[in-house]
C-alpha cells in the first residue's frame, strides 16, 4: 500500500473507514489525474460562487480542510489511491 506515511491500523478506524467510503463518490466526479506524478486535481463539491474550487492531491497530502487540520488521509487521498489502483482496504464489510 502506498499510504505508508501512516500506520496501517489508522485505516481501520471508523472515521477513516467513512472517508474511504466517501472516496468512492469522488471517483464519479471531476478528477484530473497525472499518472506520472501520481497526483490529481479533484473538484470540490462545495464550491463557493461561480468559480469551482479544486483540491491538489498527492498520496501524502491534500489541501482540503480535513487533511490540513488532521494530517491523516482524507477522502481525496483515498480516491486518488483507488484511481491509481494502489489501495484495496482490508476488512471493509
Amino acid at each position: 500500500m502506498l499510504l505508508s506515511k501512516w500506520p496501517k491500523n489508522i485505516h481501520l478506524t471508523l472515521s477513516q473507514r467513512n472517508r474511504i467510503l466517501s472516496s468512492l463518490q469522488i471517483l464519479q466526479r471531476d478528477m484530473c489525474i497525472d499518472y506520472e506524478t501520481q497526483t490529481a486535481l479533484i473538484k470540490s463539491h462545495s464550491q463557493k460562487g461561480d468559480i469551482p474550487e479544486f483540491y491538489n492531491v498527492s498520496l501524502e497530502k491534500c489541501n482540503c480542510y480535513d487533511f490540513t487540520h488532521r494530517e491523516l488521509p482524507c477522502k481525496h487521498i483515498y480516491a486518488l489511491c483507488f484511481a491509481l489502483e494502489r489501495y484495496v482496504p482490508d476488512n471493509m464489510t
